[in-house]
């Protein structure tokens, strides 16, 4: 297979799902592919590359500007842009005669501004990262190409035994229920799961709640569960994988989601996922086979699914033995067999 000279292009300065999901990739990708990351400089995902020996040559650190994102992606086959202000450099890039292929994360369409949609129109082909995104930006923009290629459970490194028995000794006697993800309730959800812990704080002693992560709403959050014994805010962890190993149950009860990056983590570990049935989330969890669904927005439902697996040693372990094998489905390297396949393409057409 010739060389392909793929550019991406991150401009994000958070490290959220997008963020690992890029960085899995660029890892996944063969060696056939030359790579090249445009990345804001000092962002989390910069900081995340640079810790990638074998990475550092195809960094390429820019301030927070389109137009250096536009020169410092020249001389590449195809650009992939990888969140929303890259596809507008994608575009831009394209006019200049680099194709580019725009990936679609979040399970809304986008503005519906003159740019937008002409940035968007630019692109060979738009990913979704579930049916739902695909099928959303398939009405949003009937005339380009859609595909879905699903997010992958990134490899992530292996548990410190000793962190995870802290954690585990921390809450000794207690089934650990986490949420992980941005503090960002709009999204995320975070109030659902506080009320389903202030309804089983008194039901269910034996369970404790974590959020592991920080954002907007947390000094709000914390006001609101401030009385509440069985919920601990813990901030973000870089150690995640030690959170992921102390857990029991994944707690996602997202409002909005085009897949969920979290969920595909926690079941590489074997967590069980209770989540809400939104976006992508029905495409990978199936109630009662890999994890359990509840509608979303609905405290009553998911108290009541919490509380059954609460009380099933059981089906705790079932449901975590199968989210194992869907999670080995949704390797990197099966995502990043499907991104070459499309980059293929898309060369071949020039």
């Amino acid at each position: 297979m010739p060389t392909l000279r793929v550019c991406h292009i991150n401009l994000s300065k958070e490290f959220r799902g997008g963020e690992r999901q890029t960085l899995a990739l660029i890892q996944a990708l063969p060696a056939s592919v030359e790579q090249r990351a445009v990345v804001r400089r000092n962002s989390l995902l910069h900081k995340a590359l640079a810790a990638e020996p074998s990475l550092r040559s195809a960094i390429v650190a820019i301030p927070n500007s389109p137009v250096a994102a536009v020169r410092a992606s020249a001389g590449v086959d195809l650009v992939h842009a990888h969140d929303g202000r890259s596809v507008a450099v994608g575009a831009l890039r394209s006019v200049l005669g680099t194709p580019f292929i725009a990936t679609r994360r979040i399970a809304r369409a986008p503005t519906r501004r003159r740019m937008t949609r002409w940035s968007y129109s630019r692109a060979r082909c738009i990913v979704g990262v579930s049916g739902a995104v695909a099928k959303i930006m398939r009405a949003y923009d009937e005339h380009t190409e859609t595909r879905t290629i699903y997010d992958c459970a990134p490899a992530l490194r292996r548990p410190a035994a000793a962190a995870v028995q802290a954690i585990r000794e921390r809450f000794a006697g207690k089934l650990l229920f986490g949420q992980v993800g941005q503090l960002d309730d709009a999204m995320k959800g975070q109030r659902l799961t506080i009320a389903a812990a202030g309804r089983l704080e008194s039901l269910r002693s034996n369970v404790q709640f974590l959020l592991i992560g920080e954002g907007r709403d947390e000094q709000a959050l914390k006001a609101e569960a401030r009385h509440m014994s069985n919920v601990q805010f813990t901030g973000w962890r870089s150690g995640i994988e030690d959170y992921y190993a102390a857990l029991d149950v994944l707690v996602f009860p997202s409002r909005s989601e085009g897949l969920g990056s979290a969920i595909l983590e926690a079941m590489s570990f074997g967590i069980p996922v209770v989540a809400a049935a939104v976006g992508g989330i029905p495409e990978i969890i199936e109630t009662g086979s890999n994890g359990m669904l509840f509608p979303a927005g609905d405290v009553g439902e998911l108290t009541a699914q919490l509380t059954r697996i609460a009380d099933a040693t059981e089906l705790r372990r079932e449901l975590g033995r199968r989210s194992v094998l869907t999670a080995a489905l949704m390797s990197p390297e099966r995502m990043a067999e499907q991104y070459v396949d499309l980059y293929q393409t898309v060369v071949a057409q020039e």
